[in-house]
């Protein structure tokens, strides 16, 4: 079974950790590390040994500023 790594990648753009995976293909490891990605709201680049595989960005679903008149304000929490 291969061996894939997905790398997390830290806001400074630096590798910050990495969590070592073994899938039947690059289908299956791109769907952990999306998941991955998503969860933690990171950055992960996947990779199989010298093989880039894939980048999955961090995700916000949280809208925590609205544009009002040109400006931007903090939106009042939920």
């Amino acid at each position: 079974m291969p061996e894939y790594r997905a790398y997390i990648i830290g806001s400074d753009g630096h590798f910050r950790d990495a969590i070592a995976m073994n899938c039947d293909s690059d289908e299956a490891a791109s769907r952990r590390a999306d998941n991955l990605a998503k969860a933690e709201a990171v950055e992960i680049e996947l990779w199989q040994e010298a093989r880039k595989v894939a980048t999955f960005k961090r995700q916000c679903d949280t809208v925590t500023h609205e544009i009002h008149d040109g400006r931007m304000i903090s939106k009042p929490a939920a």
